[in-house]
């Protein structure tokens, strides 16, 4: 029976096969994710994803895979000149890719059918056709702590966050591709020590949004994640649909400037009072402007930095009240979001002067003068800087590129200059001082008290290395002479050997220079009459067997003047000679001797008569 029941399994696969699918796949949902399935399943059962956590499920792998999806529920947030949409139905939100539906709404009730995606982030729905069905409330809010939405668990989720409003401004780009749109009101909000932007898609253009900095607000909307090309989350942003979806919770004060000043130096110092979610007022003398940066102000107590987008223009000795949210800085505290207005005209504080005996870090936001030697220039951003030493201290003093002068450009390594303007200090990881910076404020901060020699030691570098070159190239020239001139001496020593007549070169002064092994044999010269150094020694022993020796001598110790340049001589029975007189290129003269058999010769010349 069992295998009758097998065979009529096996007619039936047909239909059956679907029923076991379906059958298995009830079962996979009905485990709530106990009983997982072999991986490979997923991509061998062909299924229809019906709800949003289906989807959230996915690795990217399997995302990959394009499964189809139909879905149910509501439009969260659609912004078709961006391109951003997101969806959520009762299990979760999610991000509809590339979607720019002009029909869409937050609160639109659709339909939603396409395939999955492994997004950029997060697994997503592309390819989406969406049939409006109707319109619908937008889901409750789980407050979220910043924290939480760290994580990216939150990704495209419809969510609530509590914080300070720091900032308002509008902006028509957005993150992380800065894609261009439809102007935004956007909130920079501080949370759980954290900062994101709420950009709120419908505002009125007219409404002083600015009221809401220091305010304490709820918003509402789909969490977006900012992330890098591997997928890596780098931060958050909230798409609010309207003004609608945000509470006031806690209003900003009526009048900003209205809390009592405060000492620089008390920012972020301990105060069971103080409340850092609160923007300080602080009052002081700028001693440092730069538009895009900030400026720094300085009171009896110190000074602190002030970033702000503000545009007002303020120069150093005039007298400000500012205030913003105090923050961490590089080494002292700093007020972000700042904003500020000038009351007036202030006494520009005395100057600190940094040297050998004075702690560099305690000095931080504060205006100081300090003496060094330069030691480089280099570029960042839109920043000169020189490179400073004083003693042991390495300092860069950076000044804003469009106030260089050509002075300061082409101030020379090693000069010794004197710099004013505001001390910063870098700390590293354990918050300990690790670097130091000077502002400079203009041109006229920088003093040079005396010109680097024309002397560098980069200019002894080169000359040395010019004149080693120089060096390498003259004895290159001498060995290739040399050889030339061995080459040249080998082959006038081959000459005078292959003839076969003895000759002796003597000089302009009459020494003797050469002569060939013909000659040494023709005279009978022993070899240490050859060897000695000695030219008067050879001549005498040459002389002794000469038929007219001081005929010899003469012809020997002839000078430049010879008026003969050719001439004969016989020297004994048996030998005879002749000279022949040069003139070098720089009329130096010089005589060629050579030595022939006197008998051989009248042989020679009486065979021939008798023919």
């Amino acid at each position: 029976m069992g295998i009758a029941a097998k065979n009529l399994v096996g007619c039936r696969a047909s239909h059956e096969k679907c029923v076991v699918a379906a059958t298995a796949l009830a079962l996979l949902l009905s485990s709530g994710g106990k009983a997982q399935p072999p991986k490979d399943s997923l991509r061998t059962v062909a299924r229809t994803l019906t709800n949003v956590a289906q989807i959230r499920a996915l690795s990217a792998a399997e995302a990959g895979q394009k499964y189809p999806i139909r879905l149910r529920g509501v439009i969260t947030y659609a912004a078709p000149d961006y391109r951003v949409t997101f969806f959520q139905d009762d299990t979760a939100g999610i991000y509809l890719y590339d979607q720019s539906d002009s029909r869409l709404a937050a609160g639109s009730l659709v339909q939603v059918d396409g395939n999955t995606t492994p997004g950029e982030y997060a697994p997503s729905i592309e390819n989406a056709k969406i049939h409006v069905l109707g319109h619908s409330a937008l889901p409750a809010a789980a407050l979220k702590s910043m924290d939480r939405l760290l994580t990216g668990r939150e990704d495209s989720q419809w969510v609530a966050i509590q914080g300070v409003v720091h900032s308002v401004s509008i902006e028509d780009r957005l993150p992380p591709d800065m894609r261009p749109g439809a102007p935004q009101l956007v909130l920079q909000i501080a949370a759980d020590g954290h900062q994101f932007k709420a950009r709120i898609r419908q505002f009125e253009s007219a409404a002083e949004y600015s009221k809401l900095v220091g305010a304490t607000v709820t918003v509402r909307g789909a969490c977006g994640t900012l992330f890098n090309a591997r997928r890596q989350l780098t931060g958050v942003q909230l798409f609010v649909p309207s003004p609608d979806q945000m509470t006031i919770d806690t209003p900003a004060p009526a009048d900003r400037y209205g809390s009592p000043v405060a000492p620089i130096n008390s920012v972020l110092q301990f105060h069971a009072a103080n409340d850092s979610s609160r923007r300080m007022h602080v009052r002081g003398v700028v001693t440092l402007r730069r538009p895009g940066f900030g400026l720094v102000a300085q009171d009896n107590t110190g000074g602190v930095f002030i970033e702000t987008a503000q545009a007002t223009e303020v120069s150093p000795g005039d007298l400000v009240d500012a205030i913003g949210f105090p923050a961490p800085g590089r080494y002292v505290p700093v007020l972000q979001d700042g904003d500020f207005r000038k009351i007036g005209k202030g006494t520009v504080p005395a100057l600190v002067d940094i040297d050998e005996n004075t702690d560099p870090s305690v000095h931080d936001a504060e205006l100081v003068r300090i003496g060094g030697l330069l030691l480089d220039h280099s570029q960042h951003a839109d920043d000169h800087i020189l490179t400073m030493q004083r003693g042991s201290l390495i300092f860069a003093a950076q000044i804003a590129r469009r106030d260089v002068t050509a002075k300061i450009r082409t101030l020379g390594n090693g000069s010794e200059v004197r710099l004013v303007g505001v001390w910063s200090v870098e700390t590293d990881d354990n918050g300990r001082p690790a670097a130091y910076r000077l502002l400079l404020r203009s041109p006229a901060d920088v003093v040079v008290l005396q010109e680097a020699a024309w002397w560098t030691r980069q200019r002894v570098i080169v000359l040395l290395g010019f004149l080693a070159g120089a060096i390498f190239l003259i004895l290159l020239w001498a060995a290739v002479l040399r050889r030339r001139v061995e080459e040249k001496t080998e082959a006038l020593r081959g000459a005078l050997e292959s003839t076969a007549d003895g000759i002796l070169v003597v000089n302009s002064d009459g020494g003797m220079v050469t002569c060939n092994r013909k000659y040494l044999d023709m005279f009978q010269i022993p070899d240490e009459v050859r060897s000695s150094s000695s030219e008067a020694a050879r001549l005498h022993f040459i002389a002794a067997q000469l038929k007219d020796p001081e005929a010899f001598f003469a012809r020997c110790a002839i000078s430049i003047g010879i008026p003969a340049p050719k001439a004969t001589t016989c020297w004994n029975s048996t030998m005879a000679g002749f000279s022949n007189a040069t003139r070098s290129r720089k009329s130096s003269m010089a005589r060629v001797w050579g030595a022939f058999g006197a008998t051989a010769i009248s042989h020679t010349i009486t065979g021939r008569r008798r023919s």
